[in-house]
């Protein structure tokens, strides 16, 4: 049976600097570099969980021309040239002046289940974690056990920012849209997608778990992010 306390010691440990991370986000907003700038002036706003590594596996093929994501190093730098250039206009989201927004949404609840397959897969290598792991992990666990927890309205904000917002179910739809001022590289494979062995759905968890992440993301519910 997993004991939860190895992964808050893991965790408090700071071995992955996740914790560090995790601090850092809530302490300053702008040291949360989550928005990739596209040439056609599209700012997509990133959400652990939410399609991440896929949209920035697309950022690095259509402007690296390489297989290559866009870290947060490489985000924070290009933001820093957009600032200097007096493109980006005021507020915690780094949105450039004018451009086109887009967002993608995921229900709470299919999000809380990946962040927790995730978090057990590369801090303990558990790839294919039983029912009990999870739930023994989503039933003591909260936004300060790893960022991957905080809302989506912590990264994300509220609707009327955006232009745009896709469900992660219709992600296919957003990166059409993307590539579409990019003809001539054709059409993107993503190398990148961070897929769990775990089978686990939503279904599987107890109706108490369920109901207690309900709660939790009720400010998620509550700004239409399902």
């Amino acid at each position: 049976m997993l004991i939860l306390s190895n992964i808050i010691d893991l965790l408090n440990k700071d071995n992955t600097g996740e914790k560090q991370k995790a601090l850092e986000v809530f302490s300053d907003p702008f040291k949360r570099y989550r928005t990739l700038y596209f040439d056609n002036n599209i700012d997509l706003r990133l959400c652990p969980k939410n399609g991440n590594q896929t949209l920035q596996y697309i950022w690095g093929q259509l402007h690296l021309n390489k297989d290559s994501r866009c870290n947060t190093a490489l985000r924070k730098e290009l933001y820093e040239e957009l600032l200097q250039q007096n493109k980006i206009e005021e507020g915690e989201f780094l949105f450039r002046k004018g451009s086109y927004r887009v967002a993608v949404k995921r229900d709470p609840v299919e999000r809380v289940l990946s962040s927790a397959k995730y978090i057990l897969r590369t801090r303990l290598n558990i790839k294919n974690p039983s029912v009990d792991m999870i739930e023994e992990l989503l039933n003591d666990a909260d936004f300060e056990t790893d960022f991957h927890f905080l809302p989506q309205t912590f990264w994300m904000g509220t609707q009327n920012l955006y232009n745009e917002i896709y469900s992660i179910r219709k992600l296919d739809n957003l990166v059409d849209f993307i590539e579409k001022d990019y003809p001539w590289l054709g059409k993107i494979k993503d190398k990148n997608k961070n897929i769990s062995e775990s089978k686990i759905k939503v279904k599987d968890l107890s109706n108490s778990t369920i109901r207690r992440w309900i709660n939790i993301y009720m400010i998620d519910y509550d700004n239409g992010w399902y």
